[in-house]
């Protein structure tokens, strides 16, 4: 299984249904792509002050909100990354974050558990 997660920041000038609108888009993704586990999205939550304020406004330009979607191999990623149907929600996520893509970390994890 691989874990694909990214993190960005929502400009302060977009609309709450504009957020729910791109993080829904991508978790519809979640019955469009095959080899699809799961998708989580929404605002990130902080254990802890110290961590919120590092996050939020220390990082170079901060992280509020994620998307994680869990693929059960490497191709389902790549796929991912290649598949038109999932140009919509990806272009709607770039739309809200600060600095559009260059303002979106992204990362994968690898597991042998499912």
């Amino acid at each position: 299984m691989i874990r694909h997660t990214i993190l960005f920041k929502v400009k302060s000038t977009v609309a709450d249904a504009e957020i729910d609108n791109a993080l829904a888009a991508m978790k519809e993704l979640e019955t469009v792509l095959p080899d699809v586990f799961s998708v989580d999205t929404g605002e990130c939550q902080f254990h802890d002050d110290k961590s919120k304020f590092f996050f939020t406004y220390k990082m170079l330009q901060g992280v509020t909100h994620a998307v994680s979607i869990d693929f059960m191999n490497e191709n389902a990623l790549e796929d991912f990354f290649v598949n038109p149907a999932t140009k919509i929600a990806k272009e709607l996520v770039v739309r809200i974050a600060e600095n559009g893509y260059k303002g979106i970390i992204g990362f994968d994890l690898e597991s042998q558990e499912i």
